[in-house]
């Protein structure tokens, strides 16, 4: 019974689907139920899950960057094959990662009805280069660190960084549309860069001379040229070759996709005249399931048209095939099927009141009726640095007019790209998870390993856990394992907050916990990178030795009967213990620090210490032996701050001190032992005790630490206000002028953009980005002049 309510809640969050349309307005709601996802009682229906899949489309005001200045991001999280626009998970992670994949900086955000916004300051010391801006929930690590968003972003300053990018050499690779370079017909090349704009890029044959410009659109560019047999291609940047295009073949065929229209498709097939009068048949497919298949004649012309009706074709990514009666492929280039969209135009309106570099800019959301649509937009309007060479501004209203067309026209060629390179896209449909590591979250997590202030762990044990945000106290109690580890989950509050430890005890000592906080590893970049072993923290010392701990007993079940989800791996973040102060500030030539777990004897804590020896080992009488670099003159000992003048032998410092009560050993040779005069003119030994040393150990505030709730985001006012009176300081960089994660349109599907306009820019990159609740979309990206 339980078994089939579960199975029901799950399948309808994908059939519950409500679109209702009241008067002349489209209102498009899903009505969704997005209870807590219950506990799995067999693993056939947790293979069920993966239907779940969350994805996320980011919208960010800028991608060029300089240190100190914020990004401002919209994310939209899309659930499961119909990409619905709601999201199980009410958290999502931030990251700056490097190049490597190395976590630079994170943070959370509260996820609201499918969609999450904020700010994230860019740290101050970067070196100029290419970054990451990563997002994700916790259930997007069961489906692999592929599946995640990520952005590239340049961070840098000025005029030096433009001119040290150009420098660089870049790095491309060209594909044929259709899979082959055939001689004689029309090829169209697409061609992608892995970091930067193909800009200024033509082919060129084995002479030098040029063959066909390249369009550019980022980091994708395109062309169509007629290559002939036994001549060399290649792709060039300032006649300079860079890249060797795939061999030309004498026969065969190429395919030619228009995929502008959200209805249809329209293929366009080309023969080599050596294949006139052979059937072929055009083909549909997408997860073995073959959607159309049409026979394709060459009688008399080699050129012929297919048009495609994609009713019938679920969304996600259709593979064109062109294949002989054999089932023998010729040709192949994949397809985006995706639902029907909202479309979104742009005036710009004449200020009443000329004032100069006011700007009012009216967007208008319809649907494919032309029916107003009320929705939210995020829009972004960066000033482009007058630099930028990498896009052309066009006059405002053409430009408008063309982005739709031009987006999913770029769209298809970044699909056709990725795939031909074998890379994971965004456009498939759900990708099976191979188990599940991670659940839902529904807040924050907190996961630590709890110790007394000699370091014992405290296992199974009461902690009470008082967390202090601003204006408000939280109170917790959990019970540690057999581990000492133990988790405080679905923790709610934004900013900074302090977190106390305490348990039962006779005195305050007895009291005091000493926690070490643990978290997720980071995910890699790739998934065939290894994961990176610590979390860097901006406020605590990382030791080098932290083993790696796991956090079965942290996500595991208890109740019988239901099944344990599998462990994850989590890493320490623990901060070193805190030594008493050297006296007088000297830096001692040796440190030798005793095992609190293991103690050494005294004799025992000199060996291994160049230049030292000791003498009758394990014998009655031990005798320490100086290295060459002590003087001549006697050996002072020195416990505590306090001289032993009448001895310098080792026996009778072991009857004075235990060797347990030894904290660490300081030894001062040559010029560092002057401080004590002639009484040291040999070396002076300096030995620290517990007694002596850890009172700032056992001091309250260990027992204490900072956690980071949800992230309190800037405002883009405040930051307007802030950064406006600098443009002029930012005009080799891009600038945001105006940012809001949720502009709302009207009944009439109207909304208006009020805006300054400084003089020290003349181009602009638009972005505007709309998705509702049942997947659908809307979305321009632009660069106008005023």
């Amino acid at each position: 019974m339980k078994k089939a309510l579960i199975l029901s809640l799950v399948m309808s969050f994908f059939i519950c689907n409500a679109v209702k349309a009241q008067g002349n307005t489209y209102q498009d709601k899903a009505t969704l139920n997005l209870n807590e996802v219950p506990a799995v009682q067999n693993r056939q229906l947790a293979d069920s899950l993966f239907l779940w899949q969350e994805r996320i489309e980011l919208h960010l005001d800028k991608t060029k960057v300089q240190p100190s200045d914020y990004v401002f991001f919209k994310a939209y999280l899309l659930t499961g094959p119909k990409r619905l626009r709601v999201s199980a998970s009410e958290v999502l992670k931030v990251e700056l990662l490097d190049d490597s994949g190395n976590l630079l900086k994170s943070q959370y955000h509260r996820i609201e009805d499918g969609m999450a916004d904020g700010s994230f300051k860019i740290p101050k010391k970067l070196k100029t280069g290419n970054y990451f801006f990563r997002t994700y929930t916790q259930w997007m690590l069961n489906y692999g660190s592929e599946q995640l968003a990520k952005e590239k972003l340049f961070i840098g300053r000025g005029k030096g960084s433009a001119k040290g990018r150009a420098e660089e050499p870049i790095e491309v690779t060209a594909f044929p549309e259709g899979g082959h370079l055939v001689a004689g017909l029309k090829n169209r090349l697409v061609i992608k860069s892995a970091t930067d704009h193909v800009t200024g890029l033509e082919i060129l044959d084995e002479s030098g001379n040029t063959v066909a410009p390249i369009t550019s659109y980022g980091n994708i560019g395109t062309t169509i040229f007629e290559p002939k047999i036994g001549r060399s291609y290649y792709v060039a940047h300032g006649k300079q070759k860079i890249y060797k295009i795939s061999q030309v073949e004498r026969i065969g065929y190429t395919l030619q996709v228009n995929n502008l229209e959200t209805d249809k498709a329209v293929v366009r097939v080309e023969t080599s005249s050596e294949r006139l009068g052979i059937p072929m048949i055009l083909k549909g497919r997408s997860d073995d399931v073959t959607y159309f298949e049409t026979k394709v004649d060459f009688q008399e012309n080699t050129i012929t048209q297919v048009e495609i009706t994609k009713e019938e074709i679920p969304s996600g990514v259709l593979d064109v095939v062109l294949v002989d009666e054999a089932d023998n492929i010729w040709a192949q280039r994949p397809l985006i099927v995706d639902r029907e969209e909202f479309r979104i135009t742009v005036s710009n309106l004449q200020s009443a009141s000329n004032e100069g570099d006011q700007q009012t800019l009216l967007v208008k959301v319809t649907d494919a009726e032309g029916r107003p649509v009320e929705t939210s937009l995020s829009v972004s309007l960066t000033a482009i640095e007058k630099g930028s060479k990498d896009l052309t501004a066009s006059s405002f209203k053409s430009e408008v007019d063309k982005s739709f067309r031009n987006r999913r026209f770029a769209d298809d060629l970044s699909l056709l790209a990725s795939k031909l390179m074998g890379e994971t896209t965004d456009f498939g449909n759900a990708k099976p998870m191979k188990e599940i590591r991670y659940g839902f979250q529904k807040g924050l997590d907190f996961f630590g390993q709890a110790y007394d202030l000699n370091e014992n762990v405290l296992r199974n044990t009461r902690i009470q856990v008082a967390i202090f945000p601003e204006d408000q106290a939280i109170a917790e109690e959990v019970t540690t394992n057999s581990e000492g580890l133990f988790k405080l989950s679905a923790l709610n509050f934004t900013g900074e907050a302090k977190v106390v430890f305490r348990t039962v005890g006779e005195n305050t000592k007895e009291k005091l916990v000493k926690v070490v906080p643990y978290e997720n590893e980071t995910p890699p970049l790739e998934e065939d990178v290894q994961m990176e072993s610590l979390e860097p923290s901006e406020s605590k010392v990382v030791e080098k030795n932290v083993s790696r701990r796991t956090a079965a007993d942290f996500l595991a079940e208890e109740e019988e009967g239901l099944i344990n989800l599998d462990e994850v791996t989590l890493v320490a973040d623990k901060t070193e213990r805190k030594l008493a102060p050297s006296h007088y500030g000297i830096t001692p030539s040796r440190t030798i620090i005793q095992n609190s777990e293991w103690p050494r004897t005294l004799p025992q804590m000199f060996l291994n210490l160049p230049g030292f020896n000791v003498v009758d080992l394990g014998g009655l009488n031990p005798r320490l032996v100086l290295p060459r670099s002590a003087g001549m003159g006697p050996l002072l000992w020195v416990i505590d701050g306090f001289p032993i003048e009448q001895t310098n032998s080792l026996r009778d410092i072991i009857s004075i001190v235990p060797h347990t009560d030894v904290e660490r050993i300081e030894i001062l040779l040559g010029p560092s032992a002057a401080a004590y005069g002639s009484r040291a003119a040999g070396a002076v030994i300096l030995i620290y005790t517990r007694s002596g040393s850890d009172e700032e150990y056992f001091s309250r505030k260990h027992t204490q630490l900072t956690y980071n709730g949800y992230h309190e985001s800037l405002d883009f006012s405040s930051y307007k206000g802030e950064t406006i009176p600098s443009f002029r300081k930012l005009k080799n960089n891009d600038a945001t002028l105006y940012w809001n994660p949720n502009l709302d349109t009207d009944a009439n599907g109207e909304a208006r953009i009020r805006l300054a306009v400084p003089d020290a820019f003349n181009k602009f990159r638009l972005g505007i980005k709309a998705i509702s609740q049942s997947g659908k979309r809307a979305n321009v990206e632009t660069l106008l002049s005023f």
